[in-house]
Protein backbone atom coordinates (compact mmCIF):
# COMPACT_ATOMS: atom_id res chain seq x y z
CA UNK A 1 0.00 0.00 0.00
CA UNK A 2 2.99 2.32 -0.59
CA UNK A 3 0.70 5.08 -2.41
CA UNK A 4 -1.86 5.53 -0.17
CA UNK A 5 -3.38 8.77 -0.70
CA UNK A 6 -3.66 11.27 1.77
CA UNK A 7 -7.11 11.84 1.67
CA UNK A 8 -7.01 8.41 3.56
CA UNK A 9 -6.19 10.30 6.83
CA UNK A 10 -9.23 11.43 8.05
CA UNK A 11 -9.62 14.92 9.55
CA UNK A 12 -8.58 15.66 13.09
CA UNK A 13 -11.57 15.00 14.90
CA UNK A 14 -11.07 17.71 17.26
CA UNK A 15 -11.77 17.71 20.76
CA UNK A 16 -12.76 14.62 22.87
CA UNK A 17 -15.54 15.51 24.48
CA UNK A 18 -15.19 15.14 27.74
CA UNK A 19 -17.34 17.59 30.18
CA UNK A 20 -15.27 20.28 32.10
CA UNK A 21 -16.66 19.29 35.22
CA UNK A 22 -15.10 15.45 34.96
CA UNK A 23 -11.93 17.29 33.93
CA UNK A 24 -11.52 19.12 37.27
CA UNK A 25 -12.73 16.65 39.47
CA UNK A 26 -9.79 14.10 37.75
CA UNK A 27 -7.18 17.26 38.71
CA UNK A 28 -8.42 17.43 41.80
CA UNK A 29 -8.50 14.10 42.73
CA UNK A 30 -4.99 13.60 41.50
CA UNK A 31 -3.81 16.77 43.50
CA UNK A 32 -5.09 15.40 46.90
CA UNK A 33 -3.21 11.84 45.96
CA UNK A 34 -0.08 13.37 45.48
CA UNK A 35 -0.44 15.21 48.79
CA UNK A 36 -1.74 12.34 50.48
CA UNK A 37 1.21 10.49 49.48
CA UNK A 38 3.38 12.95 50.75
CA UNK A 39 2.24 13.15 53.47
CA UNK A 40 2.55 9.33 54.08
CA UNK A 41 6.03 9.57 53.69
CA UNK A 42 6.54 12.40 56.13
CA UNK A 43 4.72 10.51 58.54
CA UNK A 44 6.29 7.08 57.94
CA UNK A 45 9.72 9.20 58.34
CA UNK A 46 9.35 10.42 61.59
CA UNK A 47 7.81 7.59 62.92
CA UNK A 48 10.63 5.48 61.81
CA UNK A 49 13.09 7.52 63.43
CA UNK A 50 11.24 7.47 66.72
CA UNK A 51 12.63 5.21 69.40
CA UNK A 52 9.40 3.84 70.35
CA UNK A 53 9.17 0.56 68.45
CA UNK A 54 4.98 0.58 67.99
CA UNK A 55 5.16 4.02 66.01
CA UNK A 56 8.19 2.22 63.82
CA UNK A 57 5.84 -0.33 62.91
CA UNK A 58 3.04 1.81 62.29
CA UNK A 59 5.40 3.25 60.04
CA UNK A 60 5.72 0.10 57.62
CA UNK A 61 2.12 0.43 57.05
CA UNK A 62 2.13 4.01 56.23
CA UNK A 63 4.69 3.60 54.02
CA UNK A 64 3.33 1.34 52.39
CA UNK A 65 -0.14 3.08 52.11
CA UNK A 66 1.84 6.34 50.68
CA UNK A 67 3.08 3.56 48.06
CA UNK A 68 -0.20 2.59 47.02
CA UNK A 69 -1.14 6.26 46.31
CA UNK A 70 2.19 6.50 44.16
CA UNK A 71 1.22 3.80 41.81
CA UNK A 72 -2.52 5.58 41.63
CA UNK A 73 -1.23 8.66 40.98
CA UNK A 74 1.29 7.48 38.08
CA UNK A 75 -1.72 5.31 37.08
CA UNK A 76 -3.62 8.62 36.59
CA UNK A 77 -0.84 10.42 34.95
CA UNK A 78 -0.21 7.38 32.82
CA UNK A 79 -3.69 7.54 31.63
CA UNK A 80 -3.45 11.37 30.53
CA UNK A 81 -3.45 11.59 26.63
CA UNK A 82 -0.70 13.91 26.61
CA UNK A 83 1.99 11.46 28.05
CA UNK A 84 3.19 10.48 24.87
CA UNK A 85 4.57 6.90 25.52
CA UNK A 86 2.54 4.93 23.02
CA UNK A 87 2.98 1.81 20.80
CA UNK A 88 1.55 0.88 17.33
CA UNK A 89 -0.40 -1.90 16.00
CA UNK A 90 1.02 -5.64 14.99
CA UNK A 91 0.01 -8.16 12.82
CA UNK A 92 -0.58 -11.77 13.90
CA UNK A 93 -2.77 -14.47 14.36
CA UNK A 94 -6.07 -15.42 16.08
CA UNK A 95 -7.04 -18.88 15.70
CA UNK A 96 -5.72 -19.40 12.50
CA UNK A 97 -6.77 -16.12 11.14
CA UNK A 98 -4.84 -13.02 10.02
CA UNK A 99 -5.79 -9.88 13.02
CA UNK A 100 -4.15 -6.86 13.02
CA UNK A 101 -3.91 -6.16 16.79
CA UNK A 102 -4.40 -2.95 19.08
CA UNK A 103 -1.79 -3.34 22.20
CA UNK A 104 -3.06 -2.79 25.75
CA UNK A 105 -1.06 -0.76 28.24
CA UNK A 106 0.84 -3.34 30.03
CA UNK A 107 1.63 -0.85 32.57
CA UNK A 108 -1.81 0.57 33.15
CA UNK A 109 -2.78 -2.89 34.14
CA UNK A 110 0.03 -3.28 36.03
CA UNK A 111 -0.39 -0.30 38.02
CA UNK A 112 -3.64 -1.58 39.05
CA UNK A 113 -1.97 -4.82 40.37
CA UNK A 114 0.45 -3.15 42.40
CA UNK A 115 -2.10 -0.93 44.38
CA UNK A 116 -3.82 -4.18 45.10
CA UNK A 117 -0.56 -5.77 45.98
CA UNK A 118 0.24 -2.97 48.35
CA UNK A 119 -3.28 -3.17 49.97
CA UNK A 120 -2.64 -6.86 50.24
CA UNK A 121 0.74 -6.19 52.08
CA UNK A 122 -0.84 -3.95 54.71
CA UNK A 123 -3.57 -6.54 55.11
CA UNK A 124 -1.55 -9.94 55.75
CA UNK A 125 1.49 -8.23 57.44
CA UNK A 126 -1.22 -6.78 60.62
CA UNK A 127 -2.59 -10.11 60.51
CA UNK A 128 0.83 -11.62 61.00
CA UNK A 129 1.97 -9.46 63.50
CA UNK A 130 -1.13 -9.73 65.17
CA UNK A 131 -1.34 -13.03 65.39
CA UNK A 132 1.87 -13.53 66.33
CA UNK A 133 1.74 -10.97 69.24
CA UNK A 134 -1.53 -11.16 70.57
CA UNK A 135 -3.74 -14.58 69.21
CA UNK A 136 -5.31 -15.57 72.28
CA UNK A 137 -7.27 -12.46 72.87
CA UNK A 138 -6.76 -10.87 69.05
CA UNK A 139 -7.46 -13.93 66.87
CA UNK A 140 -10.75 -12.14 65.46
CA UNK A 141 -8.88 -8.69 64.69
CA UNK A 142 -5.85 -11.54 62.91
CA UNK A 143 -8.36 -13.35 60.65
CA UNK A 144 -10.23 -10.22 59.52
CA UNK A 145 -7.28 -8.42 58.73
CA UNK A 146 -6.15 -12.03 56.80
CA UNK A 147 -9.64 -12.06 55.02
CA UNK A 148 -9.20 -8.53 53.91
CA UNK A 149 -5.26 -9.54 52.39
CA UNK A 150 -6.77 -11.88 50.85
CA UNK A 151 -9.13 -10.39 49.37
CA UNK A 152 -6.71 -7.60 48.27
CA UNK A 153 -4.45 -10.12 46.58
CA UNK A 154 -7.28 -11.80 44.53
CA UNK A 155 -6.72 -9.42 41.41
CA UNK A 156 -2.94 -9.94 40.63
CA UNK A 157 -3.75 -13.67 41.71
CA UNK A 158 -6.23 -14.19 38.99
CA UNK A 159 -3.99 -12.61 36.62
CA UNK A 160 -1.40 -14.52 37.51
CA UNK A 161 -3.86 -17.23 36.76
CA UNK A 162 -4.45 -16.00 33.24
CA UNK A 163 -8.73 -14.76 34.00
CA UNK A 164 -7.39 -11.12 34.33
CA UNK A 165 -5.33 -9.58 31.54
CA UNK A 166 -4.35 -6.45 29.58
CA UNK A 167 -6.89 -5.35 27.01
CA UNK A 168 -6.18 -5.69 22.98
CA UNK A 169 -8.30 -5.06 20.20
CA UNK A 170 -8.39 -7.60 17.67
CA UNK A 171 -9.23 -6.53 13.66
CA UNK A 172 -9.77 -9.60 11.47
CA UNK A 173 -11.27 -9.03 8.13
CA UNK A 174 -14.79 -9.91 9.46
CA UNK A 175 -14.81 -9.06 13.10
CA UNK A 176 -13.76 -7.35 15.79
CA UNK A 177 -12.68 -9.06 18.91
CA UNK A 178 -12.55 -7.13 22.25
CA UNK A 179 -10.15 -8.81 25.05
CA UNK A 180 -11.08 -6.60 28.03
CA UNK A 181 -9.79 -6.97 31.58
CA UNK A 182 -12.02 -9.65 32.51
CA UNK A 183 -14.50 -9.96 29.30
CA UNK A 184 -14.21 -10.29 26.10
CA UNK A 185 -16.73 -9.40 23.24
CA UNK A 186 -16.94 -9.73 19.42
CA UNK A 187 -19.07 -7.70 16.54
CA UNK A 188 -19.10 -8.63 13.44
CA UNK A 189 -17.71 -5.93 10.94
CA UNK A 190 -21.13 -6.50 9.20
CA UNK A 191 -23.39 -5.41 11.41
CA UNK A 192 -21.25 -1.90 13.18
CA UNK A 193 -23.02 1.09 12.40
CA UNK A 194 -21.20 4.34 14.17
CA UNK A 195 -18.20 4.55 15.90
CA UNK A 196 -18.44 7.54 18.47
CA UNK A 197 -16.09 9.00 20.62
CA UNK A 198 -17.57 9.68 24.51
CA UNK A 199 -16.71 10.25 27.81
CA UNK A 200 -18.11 8.09 30.88
CA UNK A 201 -15.15 8.40 33.91
CA UNK A 202 -12.56 8.10 31.10
CA UNK A 203 -12.73 8.62 27.09
CA UNK A 204 -14.22 6.09 25.85
CA UNK A 205 -14.82 4.64 21.93
CA UNK A 206 -18.48 3.09 21.15
CA UNK A 207 -18.18 0.67 18.34
CA UNK A 208 -22.39 0.91 17.63
CA UNK A 209 -23.58 -2.21 15.43
CA UNK A 210 -26.92 -3.79 15.31
CA UNK A 211 -29.26 -4.09 18.49
CA UNK A 212 -29.94 -7.73 17.92
CA UNK A 213 -26.73 -8.75 15.65
CA UNK A 214 -26.15 -12.76 15.73
CA UNK A 215 -22.47 -11.59 15.10
CA UNK A 216 -22.38 -10.29 18.89
CA UNK A 217 -21.00 -12.30 21.79
CA UNK A 218 -20.05 -11.38 25.45
CA UNK A 219 -18.48 -13.13 28.23
CA UNK A 220 -16.61 -12.74 31.18
CA UNK A 221 -13.74 -14.53 32.12
CA UNK A 222 -14.06 -14.25 35.68
CA UNK A 223 -14.77 -16.18 38.31
CA UNK A 224 -18.27 -15.53 40.11
CA UNK A 225 -20.61 -16.51 42.72
CA UNK A 226 -24.29 -16.97 42.98
CA UNK A 227 -26.13 -15.18 45.43
CA UNK A 228 -29.63 -15.36 45.98
CA UNK A 229 -29.94 -17.16 43.09
CA UNK A 230 -28.25 -14.58 41.01
CA UNK A 231 -24.54 -14.76 39.61
CA UNK A 232 -22.56 -11.92 40.82
CA UNK A 233 -18.97 -11.52 39.52
CA UNK A 234 -16.83 -9.75 42.06
CA UNK A 235 -14.25 -9.15 39.80
CA UNK A 236 -15.92 -7.24 37.35
CA UNK A 237 -13.53 -4.61 35.73
CA UNK A 238 -15.06 -3.77 32.26
CA UNK A 239 -17.81 -1.30 31.87
CA UNK A 240 -20.56 -3.42 30.62
CA UNK A 241 -21.67 -2.55 27.22
CA UNK A 242 -24.70 0.01 27.24
CA UNK A 243 -26.64 -2.51 24.80
CA UNK A 244 -26.10 -5.68 23.06
CA UNK A 245 -24.29 -5.07 20.03
CA UNK A 246 -22.36 -2.78 20.81
CA UNK A 247 -18.15 -2.69 21.96
CA UNK A 248 -17.16 -0.17 24.51
CA UNK A 249 -13.40 0.96 24.68
CA UNK A 250 -11.66 2.59 27.33
CA UNK A 251 -9.22 4.39 25.75
CA UNK A 252 -6.20 4.54 28.99
CA UNK A 253 -6.59 0.80 28.49
CA UNK A 254 -4.77 0.91 25.47
CA UNK A 255 -1.17 1.51 24.91
CA UNK A 256 -1.79 3.28 21.41
CA UNK A 257 -3.17 7.28 20.84
CA UNK A 258 -6.91 7.59 21.17
CA UNK A 259 -7.52 9.86 18.22
CA UNK A 260 -5.38 7.43 15.62
CA UNK A 261 -7.45 4.09 17.23
CA UNK A 262 -11.02 6.91 16.65
CA UNK A 263 -10.02 7.47 13.16
CA UNK A 264 -7.99 3.53 12.38
CA UNK A 265 -11.87 1.88 13.27
CA UNK A 266 -13.50 5.23 11.57
CA UNK A 267 -12.13 4.08 8.42
CA UNK A 268 -12.26 0.33 8.54
CA UNK A 269 -16.48 0.69 9.28
CA UNK A 270 -16.91 3.16 6.24
CA UNK A 271 -14.68 1.21 3.64
CA UNK A 272 -15.93 -2.29 3.82
CA UNK A 273 -13.75 -3.47 0.88
CA UNK A 274 -10.38 -2.56 2.69
CA UNK A 275 -10.99 -4.67 5.69
CA UNK A 276 -9.45 -7.71 3.68
CA UNK A 277 -6.04 -5.72 4.12
CA UNK A 278 -6.83 -6.17 8.22
CA UNK A 279 -3.98 -8.25 9.31
CA UNK A 280 -1.54 -7.90 6.71
CA UNK A 281 1.41 -4.75 6.28
CA UNK A 282 -0.91 -2.50 4.58
CA UNK A 283 -2.68 -2.59 7.80
CA UNK A 284 -0.11 -1.20 9.50
CA UNK A 285 1.18 1.51 7.02
CA UNK A 286 -2.56 2.85 7.43
CA UNK A 287 -2.03 2.76 11.19
CA UNK A 288 1.28 4.47 10.42
CA UNK A 289 -0.53 7.51 8.01
CA UNK A 290 -2.91 7.90 10.64
CA UNK A 291 -1.12 8.50 13.61
CA UNK A 292 1.21 10.67 11.94
CA UNK A 293 -0.91 13.18 12.28
CA UNK A 294 -2.45 13.27 15.36
CA UNK A 295 -2.43 15.94 17.56
CA UNK A 296 -2.74 15.20 21.73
Amino acid sequence: MGGMRSSDNYEDPGPWPEPRQLARRRVFAMVATAGLAMLCAVVAMALWRSDNSAAQAAATYVGLFGLAMVVVLLAGVWADPRVDVRSAVANGREHGVAATIVPGSTTYFGLRQAMWLCFAAICLLAAGQTAVAAWGTHWPLALIFAVLGVICAAEPALTLAGRLRPSKLILTSSEIIHDDWSSRTTLSWNDVRLIRRGCHRFPIIEVIGETHSAGWTYHETTPGVTLGGKPVRPWRLDPLPPLPGRIVLECPRFAVARDTLYRYLTFYTENPTARAELGTPPAAERWHAFGGNVHH
